[in-house]
């Protein structure tokens, strides 16, 4: 309780609330022409873009550092009564870059100038953590298929793609980082938490992740990273916005994708023609001042129109085996009841494998539909009070029909995305920021039928048709892992203050997030029937048949919430040595549900039923702290090798992809059972029976 109520007096007090980690940081030396070590020196960086300008004193010992600055490029000049100014240009901050300038004043009169142009090194010599930085150049030239900036992660080392297309929440493109599961990535848009409502890459339902053109930086970091990251212990991926600048700019595009550029597929019929295959991407981007080096705006939309067409191969009856008759042995009694189910199946119309069964090639088209926008404003009130406020806006829908023309999956993604943040310097070694974020992404997958179906065929009175399956043939009917929903409001308070001492560089923090989840995430409840064999099928003999009883309560409403705080000391030990040490304190609630739909089946191994109410297990993130150290080396002293090492802990919490199924599917609220060799198709008739037994049930280790 007294470190609980310590960190909320923390986040009290605190001036801001989370590390401006897109950032960057701009620090150095100033000595004379001998080596030795010049104090009072004026420092002053000034972006070239917005004309903006901070200006600091070296300290006894000639250091300067400038802890937090906007991305951009900058101008660097060093002045000291009785040497010649000294102006350093085309230095270049990018996300968490922590450059390196040291400056050298000759005697001399101070109005006369020494302009150097260059860069400061790109080696990192200050941090341990392992990162990589794509600049706003590199976004915009790559080729990304949808231009989809998620797969920007897959240039780095350590990065790959998961196979597990299917895994639960979202078609965004799912990422693993070092081995981790995708669910263990965090993924920040300005700071803010941008992970959607399971957890995993914030994509639409057209599986991309838009916005390319409003991008100034992204930045994967996969291992050691500091105390001012958590949430995630598998990596992190985070992008920054661009701003406006005291220019003018807008650009137009339009990219083309057509099945006239397209070679066959394998699985097209040779003597057809291509599939056709349209998708048109465009959009306009524009930004530029409201008010010279005061305000400015960046404003963009990206639309993707896309029809996709492809050819689908089923193995379906024959005309002879719909008649029970089939070569090389005694003919089948087909089942009065399984005639209506195979007139919803067409026949085949290519090869015939001659076992009764034939190939059905069909043609479906998927059309998808999304509309991205982003609007920002920047404004500076003076050289130390700046805000800017952003709104990414994103809806996408995808229609995708099935091989027999009977079913068509409709999947829609609303994602909103708001962030609004304050900054301020306080003095020459003081800064804050406060930052506040809303994270609203919602996803749904309904089926839609495109042929009236008889209701008297349902597996369960007043229910759609349910989902027929014939092992190693076909299935008719749609998803049983359907229909779904996930709707989630994450509400972010964080903030930060860096404090500059000395040889060390101080940054204290929090961070509160708060979310409400709601869902439903039934399996078979319309009913779903498996057949071993086509024989099984037309004589009506199901090896089991599994359904959610119609009494379930399938909607849940969660609540959950975290609160952290960390600090992380950058300690320059040495001129060539820079140690990272920080701790990090995480502790999340247990979700809670707003109906109290809460069970757990709590030792799966003696108790006989769950246990009905709160807590949904004991929380195991009271004691999260997270040490975190590191260091890098320059061992030639000139910038351009580093050596780097680190360790740390890093926790994840039980966040909405652990609890989203498990907490939904237990009884008594929610019962999925199956029985084996039942009747067709009346699964109906058989519930309330002996024979129904109790299928899947998805717990929580509860200590």
């Amino acid at each position: 309780m007294l470190v609980k109520w310590s960190l909320l007096a923390l986040l009290g007090g605190a001036v801001a609330a989370w590390a401006q980690l897109y950032s960057g940081t701009l620090v150095g030396v100033v000595s004379d022409e001998s080596g030795g070590r010049i104090s009072g020196a004026e420092v002053t960086a000034e972006q070239v873009q917005t004309s903006w300008r901070l200006s600091v004193h070296t300290d006894s010992e000639g250091r300067y550092q400038f802890a937090r600055l906007p991305l951009g490029q900058y101008t660097l000049r060093c002045r000291r009564e009785g040497f010649r100014t000294e102006v350093r240009q085309g230095i270049v901050l990018t996300m968490g870059r922590e450059a390196v300038v040291d400056v050298t004043l000759k005697v001399g009169e101070v109005n006369s100038e020494v302009v150097v142009i260059g860069d400061a090194p790109e080696v990192d010599t200050r941090s341990g953590a392992l990162a990589a930085v794509m600049d706003r150049l590199s976004i915009r030239e790559l080729p990304l298929n949808g231009r989809d900036f998620a797969q920007l992660a897959l240039l780095q080392p350590g990065v790959s793609p998961s196979r597990r297309s299917s895994d639960s929440g979202g078609p965004g493109t799912k990422l693993v980082i070092n081995g981790n599961r995708p669910s263990q990535v965090s993924f920040l848009l300005d700071g803010s938490d941008i992970n959607d409502a399971n957890n995993n890459t914030p994509g639409s339902a057209a599986g991309v992740l838009l916005g390319i053109d409003t991008l100034e930086e992204f930045r994967v970091l996969t291992n050691s990273y500091s105390a001012a990251y958590g949430r995630s212990a598998g990596g992190v991926i985070s992008a920054a916005t661009r701003s406006g600048t005291n220019q003018f700019h807008g650009s137009l595009f339009h990219f083309l994708r057509n099945s006239a550029l397209d070679a066959k597929n394998f699985f097209d019929p040779q003597p057809e023609p291509i599939p056709p295959f349209r998708r048109n991407q465009f959009g306009v981007v524009a930004d530029g001042p409201l008010r010279r080096d005061r305000t400015f705006f960046l404003g963009s939309f990206e639309g993707l129109r896309q029809r996709l067409s492809r050819t689908t191969r089923s193995v379906v009856p024959g005309a002879n085996s719909r008649q029970g008759i089939f070569p090389n042995r005694a003919p089948v009694r087909v089942d009065p009841a399984v005639r209506p189910y195979l007139e919803l199946i067409p026949l085949p119309n290519e090869r015939d494998f001659g076992d009764g069964t034939g190939e059905f090639v069909g043609a479906v088209s998927t059309a998808t539909d999304e509309n991205f926008y982003v609007g920002r404003l920047d404004q500076r009130f003076s050289e130390i009070t700046s805000v800017f406020a952003r709104y990414t806006h994103d809806d996408a829908a995808v229609r995708t029909p099935d091989g027999f023309g009977l079913v068509r999956t409709d999947t829609e993604s609303h994602n909103r995305y708001l962030t609004a943040e304050i900054s301020r310097v306080f003095s020459e070694r003081t800064f804050g920021t406060l930052r506040f974020s809303y994270n609203r992404s919602q996803s749904s997958s309904e089926p839609a039928f495109l042929r009236a179906v008889d209701p008297s065929l349902s597996f369960l009175p007043g229910r759609p048709l349910g989902q027929i399956t014939v092992t190693g043939l076909f299935s008719l009917g749609p998803s049983r892992f359907g229909p779904s929903r996930s709707d989630l409001d994450l509400f972010q308070g964080s903030g930060d203050l860096s404090l500059i001492r000395g040889r060390h560089a101080i940054k204290v923090g929090g961070d509160y997030r708060a979310i409400r989840f709601g869902t439903l995430r039934p399996q078979s409840p319309w009913g779903f029937y498996q057949f071993n064999s086509l024989v099984d099928f037309l004589a009506a003999r199901p090896a089991f048949v599994e359904l959610t009883l119609p009494e379930s309560i399938l909607t849940r409403n969660w609540r959950q919430s975290m609160v952290a705080g960390y600090i992380q000391d950058d300690w320059q030990l040495h001129r060539r040595l820079v140690v990272n040490l920080g701790v990090r304190y995480e502790r999340t609630s247990v979700p809670a549900e707003t109906g109290g739909l809460v069970a757990n089946l709590r030792d799966p191994l003696r108790d006989a039923a769950p246990t009905v109410g709160h807590p949904l297990f004991i929380n195991p993130s009271n004691r999260n702290f997270a040490p975190r150290a590191g260091l890098a080396w320059d061992p030639t002293g000139k910038g351009n090798t580093s050596v780097r090492a680190g360790f740390g802990l890093f926790f994840d919490p039980l966040w909405t992809d652990f609890y989203g199924n498990a907490g939904s599917r237990q009884p008594p609220f929610y019962i999925l059972g199956s029985i084996r060799n039942p009747v067709f198709p009346d699964a109906h008739a058989l519930l309330g029976g002996s024979r129904f037994v109790l299928g899947r049930i998805d717990t929580l280790q509860f200590r």
